[in-house]
């Protein structure tokens, strides 16, 4: 546990249900970038499953958590510069619409065989797990939570920072206020004490997002600046997740944590910014924006079913293909008939 192109419609290829992708910022989507997802979840199931060969979950939700920045910054930014203001209750509904129906079911699903307590329950379920890891509670089969609840509660917080300081500073006070928050998680992370605290906690760990909303901002003003450096950072930002999910024993968790946060940042810009195309087409190959695209249920299904499966006996060598095949078949069909039909349904209601 530790450690532009076009949006077009993925055609339905070998058995594979079409599946729109979603996230767009500004008027621009990365197909790319559904591909990144692919990499990231892929590197959690591998870091959870085959735990004495993979230090790769660790890295998974760093690039997570760089891309969910960098894509939600850019639309409050975008937002903020087209209605002088943002909706945080529309915002909220969206989050809302996109994250609790698949959230929901996999709990109702699974709560009857995992058997959690109903504080574990519930703190799933309203995105405060992280402090419950923090007090030494590893959450179980519900563990994985903890990095959306991170999320969740980054995004209670971040926004209502923007308004601010978008209202008195524009633009220029919200990267500001970025850079101060960035500097103030990452010396969280080495002040702090004890690895569970260091690595749940909102405080510590929002660096890592922010880095993500810091990248959206200057490459929506500085466009040619941040592509040249994106291409300069590309190497090192490659070496420095390689190098973290084979081998981050060797640095403190902190040290650890630092890197990836800024690892990742390098890898999302390269995908979303630097414009080369060779890489930009491999990682928009289909069977990777397809699977980026339910990427979100496969993560969430994926640590719950490992432990259906280790309460059957499975070997350690079948834990990932199995892990992997059953989630990617349930998040498909969550994807399919639970969280498409409510977003269609009711998405309307919360745009802005």
């Amino acid at each position: 546990m530790r450690r532009t192109s076009n949006m077009n419609k993925l055609t339905q290829r070998k058995g594979m249900e079409k599946i729109i992708p979603r996230h767009v910022t500004g008027a621009q989507y990365w197909s790319q970038l559904d591909g990144l997802r692919t990499i990231a979840v892929i590197l959690v199931l591998l870091g959870h499953a085959w735990t004495r060969h993979f230090f790769g979950a660790t890295v998974g939700v760093g690039l997570f958590f760089a891309l969910s920045g960098f894509l939600i910054t850019g639309l409050l930014i975008k937002e903020a510069e087209i209605h002088g203001s943002i909706n945080l209750l529309k915002f909220s509904g969206r989050r809302l619409i996109r994250l609790f129906p698949a959230l929901i079911l996999m709990l109702v699903c699974t709560a009857p065989l995992l058997k959690p307590t109903t504080f574990e329950f519930f703190a799933s379920l309203f995105y405060f797990s992280n402090w419950v890891r923090v007090s030494g509670n590893s959450m179980g089969a519900y563990g994985h939570l903890w990095s959306l609840a991170v999320e969740e509660q980054f995004y209670l917080l971040w926004p209502l920072v923007l308004v601010l300081a978008y209202t008195f500073y524009r633009v220029k006070g919200v990267a500001l206020a970025a850079i101060f928050l960035i500097s103030f998680s990452t010396l969280t992370k080495y002040l702090s004490e004890g690895e569970d605290r260091i690595y749940n906690s909102l405080d510590a760990r929002m660096d890592n997002l922010l880095v993500g909303g810091l990248l959206a901002i200057a490459y929506r003003y500085y466009p040619e600046m941040v592509r040249k450096w994106s291409r300069v950072f590309a190497v090192p930002g490659i070496l420095i997740v390689v190098m973290m999910a084979v081998i981050p024993e060797g640095v403190s968790m902190a040290t650890e944590l630092t890197l990836i946060t800024w690892g990742s940042v390098m890898i999302v810009a390269l995908l979303a910014c630097a414009d080369i195309q060779i890489v930009n087409s491999f990682m928009s190959m289909k069977p990777l924006v397809w699977f980026g695209a339910i990427s979100y249920g496969v993560y969430l299904w994926h640590y719950p079913l490992q432990w259906i499966w280790l309460s059957q006996g499975i070997s350690y060598s079948m834990r990932f293909p199995l892990v992997l095949v059953s989630s990617v078949v349930i998040a498909w069909l969550s994807y399919r008939f639970v969280e498409r039909p409510i977003s269609k349904t009711l998405r309307p209601y919360v745009t802005v």
